[in-house]
């Protein structure tokens, strides 16, 4: 019974397109497993681009630090992940706040983000065909954050073009 539950629900994000994102996040939800906790406590990991992962780290200390050994963090992501989806990590020292966290549900701007009830029944009807409803709910959590976050995304490149467009005094 696990098997077909863990085959529909891949067939599920496959089907929706989710699967590529959520595969390339994973090296931000493992983070803190992977590096410990005292490393965790002092970096954030913000984003994963092209096999490039970004971190934030506490100071400068921190990032330098952590660049002389990233070829072996980068290393012992990917063997945790048992796939080569860090290339390379970037440290950067623009600080980390407590209470930030790579669950994209916890984003304040995706928090803030609405749907529409037509987005939120077209979620609906995506996932009518999951019998469990536990899986099926959680699965609609994930969708509807993928969406608020694409959306949220939306609007800030909209935002940025729209300033740009605006004459300079």
């Amino acid at each position: 019974m696990l098997n077909n539950i863990k085959a529909t629900l891949e067939d599920t994000l496959e089907r929706l397109g989710l699967k590529q994102g959520i595969e390339n996040h994973k090296p931000l939800v493992c983070w803190k497993e992977v590096v410990g906790n005292k490393v965790a406590s002092h970096t954030q990991p913000t984003r994963i681009r092209k096999g490039v992962l970004f971190v934030n780290a506490s100071s400068s200390v921190w990032a330098q630090e952590l660049s002389l050994v990233k070829k072996e963090l980068t290393e012992k992501i990917n063997k945790h992940l048992k796939n080569e989806l860090v290339k390379d990590i970037r440290f950067s020292s623009r600080g980390i706040k407590a209470e930030e966290s790579t669950d994209i549900k916890r984003t304040p701007q995706v928090r803030k983000t609405t749907l529409s009830s037509k987005e939120i029944g077209a979620i609906k009807k995506t996932t009518q065909g999951l019998e469990n409803q536990e899986i099926r709910e959680s699965l609609e959590r994930v969708i509807m954050c993928d969406k608020k976050y694409k959306k949220q995304q939306e609007t800030g490149i909209k935002k940025k073009a729209k300033n740009r467009e605006e004459p300079l005094d």
